[in-house]
């Protein structure tokens, strides 16, 4: 990357109120809504989906989030950026410091960061983020464009 590249990076990043951003910020406030929505008393969900839709919505939300911050950058690049932010997230609950479990005494917080690492969650990650590049990719190019 040279330095041309990643000044109008940060440039284009400081456009508040872009129909792409506008989008993202969208999506990302349905994606939290839903994601705090299915963990209510609200709604029942079936024993096979219950533990793993959070983090697929999860990881959804992350890259509609990255289209906030970022509308400009690659949809690949925001693909790459949503997992590898992820992947750290989920492997920093292998660390049991003390101040990170204060954080995590949190409940925001900790819907954030979590608890503990799985594996499942990794893959749910890579499915929710996965899912929202092609949807990104199929229809919402059409749209933002």
């Amino acid at each position: 990357m040279n330095v041309t590249y990643l000044h109008q990076l940060f440039k284009d990043s400081m456009k508040l109120f872009t129909k792409p951003r506008l989008i993202y910020l969208f999506s990302t406030l349905v994606l939290i809504f839903f994601g705090l929505y299915i963990r209510s008393e609200y709604i029942t969900i079936t024993e096979l989906i219950e533990p793993y839709i959070g983090d697929i919505i999860w990881g959804a939300m992350v890259f509609c989030f990255f289209g906030v911050l970022f509308p400009k950058l690659a949809l690949y690049k925001r693909l790459l950026a949503a997992l590898i932010f992820s992947y750290l997230i989920e492997f920093s609950q292998l660390m049991k410091y003390d101040w990170i479990e204060t954080l995590r005494s949190y409940k925001i917080i900790a819907l954030v960061i979590g608890y503990d690492y799985s594996t499942s969650d990794l893959i749910c990650y890579s499915i929710g983020i996965g899912t929202a590049y092609l949807i990104n990719r199929r229809i919402l190019r059409y749209i933002i464009s």
